[in-house]
């Protein structure tokens, strides 16, 4: 019997500018897409690599370490 899988973390639409710090230093604004417990969706316009470590800038909220999982686009997902 194969392993029971959990059930996805329900994402949150949203759309708002956020910046995106890679892990050199450089930042860009990308906008957010979606949230959930566990990562987010974000539209970028400079280049990102799958695998990279990342802080997401929103606000006055602190900056939340991620890692690029996926790049399809100019979308990106990160947990």
């Amino acid at each position: 019997m194969p392993p029971s899988r959990k059930p996805r973390p329900t994402r949150v639409e949203v759309n708002f500018t956020a910046v995106l710090v890679t892990s050199d230093g450089c930042a860009s604004n990308v906008t957010v897409k979606d949230l959930s417990r566990d990562g987010f969706r974000i539209e970028v316009a400079d280049e990102v690599l799958v695998g990279e470590q990342v802080s997401l800038r929103a606000g006055k909220h602190r900056d939340l370490a991620a890692e690029i999982r996926w790049v399809r686009g100019t979308e990106a997902g990160g947990v």
